[in-house]
């Protein structure tokens, strides 16, 4: 029968049983005492984790000296112990037996439970009333209830509910949010349940008034960075995401967002922004190898605020006996400023694809906006080049408008296990804008990531282009397709690809087709292998040779990325040799 003093108390110690839910886990996971070792028979490992968890024999089993008669005295409470650690699992009326015997200078407790009939659940009211039951989180909630009838009492599905409207109230303003009923009834001789929770969520609270305690940028700027505004309705998930798009721009070593709930009033959360400003510069220094580049040096320079209005200079320049680079870059946010930049660039390059020689300036100016998953790139460059083909020289000053997109997707930015990557670019040039051919250039690239199984997974990659032009012989070099390399079609060198002239001399193509499958295996700790066929060409016309290569490889998973060593061989080229390739850099 129901009886209100009994249901105290059988509440008292429900959530005594409750509690220890969370950390039996944990208790479970530590190394049992050799002095006392505690063996729960008859129930799963779930429900005998807690019974231990919940045991003070097991806290005492952790001690480094065991004293007999406390072992005793502890034990005598094992039954009790055990049958409220049953209870939060919905078994009021179990059969326990428990044993205690000395083996040698240890102890060995033993408890035999025979759980009994599970207490169902019956009746069960869960309800939001007041202005945020329509809420779209509160009416999820209450159509994927984790208490239903006919199920077996878990306390914890009780307490959780009630947790997950608490935190729904919160997370989106319901600052007055109680619970108006709050109700478990256990009938232990009928083995039957009902539970009762009515939440009342009163109003729903708004972003008030913004204090701002900084002096790093304009006020006008962060404002700009935060992700909601004064007299938005309350969410605070965008004060999380606030916080994480202020301290991603470097400008601040610290930054907090807080709602000052205990100030809210007229249904207004005050929110209050503090930060702290960071370093201002930060240079770097690296070293490196990859089979693309051989040993390369590389050096950077960032003023990460150059003025209160945001603005950032980076110069980097990069060395190796394939590629030279120079490049400074002046960035400025514009528009939404966690969304939208313009950057002014100056590079010098000197570049060998190929059998030729590319030597060029490029000032350029590019718009980097987002839209939800998407990157939009609007650029436009002057490119001021030299061209050297062997037989001939060109020098080239023109301007290429551009415009591209990308989008990636996945599990894990470093180690990814699925996902992909999608990069598209549109640009040209013509003849009034100073280039010796009017073209369209388009190029596309595309990385997949299936997982299969648990240590296996497939890695497709793809990239084509093509160049539209009347006259493709006076295109400079840098806008010319190569193949070949780590990224392209291994067994083949960098960029050694392309068709050839008259002198046999690879000067570059007008399309572009490669593509990869991969096939890797993950060994042991972070290790693991590869196999690959790599295929495609740059070339002239769609009846021009494909080349294809096979290889195996190894990976190592590293902190800084994944480490690729691979051996690849052309099947196609009977004259060529093995090739090494070296790269770090993730999947996707």
């Amino acid at each position: 029968m129901w009886t209100e003093a009994g249901q105290h108390r059988a509440n008292h110690k429900v959530k005594r049983a409750a509690f220890a839910l969370t950390v039996a886990g944990l208790i479970a996971a530590l190394p049992a005492s050799a002095a006392i070792d505690i063996v729960v028979n008859g129930v799963d490992d779930t429900i005998a984790s807690n019974v231990r968890a919940t045991l003070s024999l097991s806290s005492y089993a952790a001690a480094e000296v065991v004293n007999d008669q406390r072992v005793r005295q502890l034990f005598a409470s094992a039954e009790g112990e055990a049958s409220e650690a049953l209870q939060a699992y919905g078994f009021y009326n179990p059969e326990i037996e428990t044993h205690l015997e000395s083996v040698g200078d240890d102890w060995k407790a033993t408890i035999d439970i025979v759980p009994g009939p599970p207490v169902i659940l019956q009746e069960i009211v869960v309800e939001v009333v007041g202005p945020g039951q329509n809420h779209p989180e509160f009416l999820s909630l209450i159509e994927n209830p984790l208490l239903r009838p006919g199920n077996r009492l878990i306390h914890a599905d009780y307490e959780n509910t009630k947790r997950e409207l608490n935190r729904i109230a919160n997370e989106f303003g319901f600052v007055e949010g109680s619970f108006s009923r709050n109700r478990l009834e256990v009938d232990p001789v009928k083995n039957i349940a009902n539970a009762f929770i009515t939440y009342a969520t009163g109003p729903r609270y708004f972003f008030g008034d913004l204090q701002i305690e900084q002096d790093v940028i304009d006020e006008d700027l962060l404002r700009r960075y935060l992700r909601f505004s004064e007299g938005d309705p309350y969410d605070s998930k965008l004060l999380l995401s606030s916080t994480n798009i202020l301290f991603d721009t470097g400008f601040f070593s610290t930054i907090d967002v807080v709602p000052l709930r205990a100030v809210a009033a007229d249904d207004s959360v005050p929110i209050r922004v503090t930060a702290v400003a960071g370093k201002k510069h930060r240079w770097g220094l690296g070293f490196g190898y990859a089979s693309d580049t051989a040993e390369r040096i590389s050096a950077a320079w960032t003023n990460r605020r150059v003025n209160r209005r945001g603005h950032s200079l980076l110069a980097t320049v990069r060395y190796s006996s394939l590629t030279t680079i120079g490049r400074a870059s002046y960035a400025i946010p514009v528009g939404d400023p966690a969304l939208e930049r313009l950057t002014l660039s100056f590079a010098t390059i000197e570049d060998e694809p190929g059998d030729i020689k590319s030597n060029r300036y490029e000032l350029g100016s590019t718009l980097t906006q987002i839209f939800g998953p998407w990157q939009r790139i609007i650029d436009l460059f002057v490119i001021d080049e030299d061209s050297d083909f062997g037989s001939s020289t060109q020098q080239d000053t023109f301007i290429v408008p551009g415009i591209g997109f990308s989008r990636t997707h996945s599990d894990n930015k470093l180690r990814p296990t699925r996902g992909f990557r999608v990069q598209s670019k549109l640009s040209g040039s013509h003849t009034a804008l100073g280039a010796s051919a009017s073209f369209t250039r388009i190029e596309t690239r595309a990385r997949i990531l299936i997982p299969l199984g648990s240590r296996n997974s497939l890695l497709l990659r793809g990239e084509s282009g093509a160049i539209l032009t009347g006259s493709f012989s006076n295109m400079s070099a840098s806008q010319r397709f190569f193949a070949g390399g780590d990224n392209s079609i291994r067994g083949y060198s960098y960029k050694s690809l392309s068709p050839r002239d008259q002198d046999n001399q690879r000067i570059g193509g007008r399309y572009l087709a490669t593509g990869s499958i991969e096939f890797t295996r993950r060994l042991f700790n972070n290790w693991g292998a590869a196999i690959f066929t790599d295929g495609g060409n740059a070339f002239d016309s769609l009846d021009d040779d494909f080349e294809a290569s096979v290889g195996l490889g190894v990976r190592l998973f590293s902190p800084v990325g994944k480490i690729s060593v691979d051996i690849a061989q052309s099947v196609t080229d009977s004259d060529s040799s093995k090739q090494l390739h070296i790269s770090i850099g993730p999947d996707l």
